[in-house]
């Protein structure tokens, strides 16, 4: 039996530096055919910038073991390593109230008011509001859909790709398009990528006109500014970034060394991350002070709504420990580093280990402990949570 494989980039929350992606904009080569469907491995820490008008830029402190992230227009989620949905923010849609008979999750994506989730049998759960019918469609459960390989929840609409290349798309755009390699979109518009390499935008007055974009392209996002403006942002296999319009020519070039693009479904906020790892600010147009994007280091994913920026940190290393012995006593002093979860043990014959403190997570800051000397043996250890 023949095996294809599926060249596939999706837009908003996980794109990958070294095995990371965003998920706005999902990128993924040699998609598997066969199923079950696997989840992103690479842990990381939840790092968020922007506008907190419903508490979406506060970290709730269970939001640990994160694989994946994806920003709404007022609500988060993210993907624990183990399959969970975890969910913050506004939720007056219920956007936020994951249901409790979803598990093995391999994909999230939070759109406007709603929210999306692929599990790893190829089957998708959908929740939060409908008003466009974005949950359900006339003659569309999406319960009912099979084979999905990726998932976009947009601004009143959903989107799912089966492994044949098959998008369906439902809610304020209702459209079937077979061929398809790639999706983004944004609240005015959504453009796909065939397999003959076109890239094409779809509205529901019109569909098919042609974004003329580079043969060597890697990824693709939609303009959110304004209807129909057709103009794309472009990463190629180089690593450049452009901002194209509908006939192909390019207005501007970021020729660094990109890894992902990181471009907002909802709002005026483009963007790319390096291979390094840092955040880079393609384009503004919105009221938000993005400076302290600069000090987002390490970033494996990010997603971008139209309030804030949300990605995942690499993990740190342990921090040092500093064990001193004077007065028959053993002071133990160790740097909690910003934004991790640390719980300090001791032994005296490394079998029975005790848990001496409450765990530290929060800002940079030194922890020091006191501890009788019993004898000449005492083991001391960090775990990192």
């Amino acid at each position: 039996m023949l095996m294809r494989k599926i060249l596939f980039s999706v837009l908003m929350s996980l794109l990958v530096v070294d095995g990371a992606k965003s998920a706005d904009m999902t990128e993924i080569y040699n998609y598997p055919l066969s199923f079950p469907l696997n989840r992103p491995k690479k842990v990381g820490t939840v790092v968020a910038l922007g506008g907190d008008g419903d508490n979406q830029a506060v970290i709730p402190s269970y939001i640990t073991n994160i694989v994946a992230v994806s920003a709404g227009v007022n609500h988060n989620l993210a993907l624990t390593y183990d399959g969970r949905v975890l969910a913050w923010g506004k939720n007056n849609y219920g956007q936020c109230d994951v249901p409790s008979n979803i598990a093995d999750v391999v994909q999230i994506s939070a759109g406007r008011d709603h929210s999306m989730a692929l599990l790893s049998n190829g089957r998708i759960r959908v929740w939060g509001w409908n008003g466009m019918n974005q949950i359900s469609s006339y003659g569309l459960d999406p319960n009912s859909l099979t084979n999905i390989i990726s998932i976009l929840a947009g601004d009143g609409y959903s989107m799912a790709l089966d492994n044949n290349g098959v998008l369906k798309v439902w809610g304020l755009f209702s459209r079937t398009l077979s061929g398809v390699t790639a999706m983004t979109g944004n609240p005015f518009e959504f453009a796909v990528r065939n397999r003959d390499g076109i890239v094409r935008r779809y509205d529901n007055s019109s569909g098919g006109g042609v974004i003329t974009t580079p043969t060597n392209m890697v990824s693709f996002a939609l303009d959110s500014r304004y209807p129909n403006s057709l103009g794309v942002y472009v990463l190629n296999t180089s690593g450049s970034t452009f901002y194209m319009n509908e006939s192909g020519t390019t207005s501007f070039e970021n020729p660094k060394d990109n890894a992902f693009l990181a471009v907002s479904r909802f709002y005026a906020l483009a963007g790319s991350v390096s291979k390094s790892g840092q955040f880079i600010i393609q384009r503004n147009a919105s009221y938000w002070d993005l400076t302290a994007l600069s000090s987002f280091n390490d970033l494996f994913a990010v997603s971008v709504g139209e309030y804030l920026v949300l990605g995942l940190q690499s993990l740190r290393t342990p921090p040092d420990l500093s064990i001193t012995r004077t007065d028959n006593m053993t002071d133990v002093s160790y740097y909690g580093q910003n934004g991790y979860m640390y719980s300090l043990q001791t032994s005296s014959n490394l079998v029975d280990w005790t848990n001496y403190t409450t765990d530290i997570y929060g800002a940079d800051s030194t922890n020091s402990l006191r501890f009788p000397i019993n004898n000449d043996k005492m083991f001391f250890r960090i775990l990192r949570k």
